[in-house]
């Protein structure tokens, strides 16, 4: 499913975007919803997609020594996640 142009105005950086612009960022986006407690990426793979937080929150986290999960981070709603390594054709 497309994303309209009202959810990607209510994204912060898209705050000032055009009508044109939120329409070329709604043909190439797509929804995607996840479970709550399921990975959405993993370190080290391919960057493949920038995500944006719509709705609900999920937390960035790696693991530690001896297996022991670090938060790193907690995003909400209007944040975004995957775009440094997206960006710089990098693996995540």
């Amino acid at each position: 499913m497309l994303i309209d142009h009202s959810k990607l105005s209510q994204i912060e950086i898209f705050h000032h975007a055009s009508e044109k612009e939120l329409d070329l960022l709604s043909q190439a986006s797509v929804i995607k919803t996840f479970v709550s407690g399921n990975m959405v990426v993993s370190e080290g793979e391919p960057a493949t997609h920038v995500y944006f937080i719509l709705s609900g929150t999920c937390i960035v986290q790696l693991n530690g020594k001896a297996g022991k999960e670090i938060i790193i981070k907690d995003l909400h709603k209007g944040d975004c996640f995957g775009e440094l390594s997206a960006l710089s054709n990098s693996r995540r």
